[in-house]
């Protein structure tokens, strides 16, 4: 997205993925949460575009990993998820980030049409829509809850079902039949679509003010 105003040092560390930068900042005194002129943190920043030692770094200075910026409404964890950062996904897990947050509050660059479809999503349910298997089943495994709603009443298996993830509803109903394994990348199933499946999903950003 092309909206202009003025990142912060720390914020223009994250968005160009340099860790030492990040540091130094921090180093400096500058809180690990603080948010630029559009309450990103570089937290999600890093977890939006994909920057794991940005991540990995924050995350040890105490980031909250379950802090959503008022205007993208998408924690750190939804960012990754949906962009399908799987490594990222796997470091939030285990810093305890709550799988079952939904996306919350408003965006002003979002139409009505655009917030009935994306808000009030959780990780699990933006994997699921752009088709990152391997995502969905780590997610699974971290214990997601696979039967919660959107804000129109979808749970994850539908979302998939209706963009034609193969892979993510097999996930899915195993899930609901309670037999998804303990081990991610053992849960993801070999199916005939699996090639159609695993063909790379476009990144839709619906909400994002900056990415």
């Amino acid at each position: 997205m092309s909206v202009e105003y003025n990142l912060k040092p720390i914020h223009q560390a994250a968005l160009a993925g340099d860790a030492k930068a990040v540091q130094a900042e921090l180093d400096k005194g500058v809180p690990v949460d603080l948010p630029d002129d559009v309450n990103c943190t570089a937290l999600s920043i890093a977890c939006c575009d994909g920057h794991l030692e940005v991540v990995k770094l924050v995350v040890e200075r105490k980031a909250n990993v379950d802090g959503v910026p008022s205007w993208t409404t998408i924690t750190g964890l939804q960012y990754a998820a949906r962009n399908g950062h799987a490594e990222i996904v796997d470091v939030l897990i285990a810093a305890k980030a709550n799988v079952d947050q939904k996306s919350q509050g408003w965006c002003a660059a979002c139409t009505v049409f655009r917030l009935l479809k994306v808000f009030f999503r959780t990780a699990l349910m933006y994997a699921s829509h752009t088709g990152h298997a391997t995502i969905v089943s780590a997610l699974l495994a971290a214990k997601a809850d696979a039967s919660m709603l959107d804000l129109t009443g979808k749970t994850a298996l539908q979302i998939a079902t209706a963009a034609a993830h193969h892979k993510v509803v097999a996930l899915l109903t195993q899930a609901s039949t309670g037999a998804v394994s303990a081990s991610p990348s053992a849960a993801i199933p070999a199916t005939p679509t699996s090639a159609a499946a695993a063909a790379p999903v476009p990144e839709v950003c619906f909400d994002l003010l900056i990415h």
